[in-house]
């Protein structure tokens, strides 16, 4: 506990012994409920960074981009999530990357018509 609280909180090994348990799990809690909301801030500017990018490439069709929140949905909030996998040879890398580009690709398509 002593790592979290002088390592990762900060706190003085006196303020840290001076603290009551229930003290020192608010404490926590407030610590990691800052640290979660800073990685979703993080994650935001991300998302609109890469949505700009988005933005600037050329399309054939006038007003056929999507808004800000499809775009996040459809990229960021993916419903199958690829797990790493260690031992692949690189042809099954390959061969699994080309299957998950043409899904993508199929995704455009499909967007795109509508």
């Amino acid at each position: 506990m002593e790592s979290l609280a002088c390592g990762e909180i900060g706190l003085s090994i006196d303020e840290f012994y001076n603290l009551t348990p229930a003290q020192f799990y608010n404490l926590q809690t407030g610590y990691f409920k800052k640290v979660e909301r800073n990685l979703e801030t993080q994650w935001m500017q991300t998302k609109v960074v890469c949505y700009n990018i988005y933005l600037s490439i050329p399309t054939a069709k006038k007003n056929s981009k999507m808004g800000f929140e499809k775009y996040v949905n459809t990229f960021f909030n993916a419903k199958e999530k690829l797990k790493p996998v260690k031992d692949l040879s690189k042809e099954a890398q390959h061969n699994r990357a080309t299957e998950m580009f043409k899904k993508i690709d199929k995704l455009k398509i499909v967007n795109s018509e509508k």
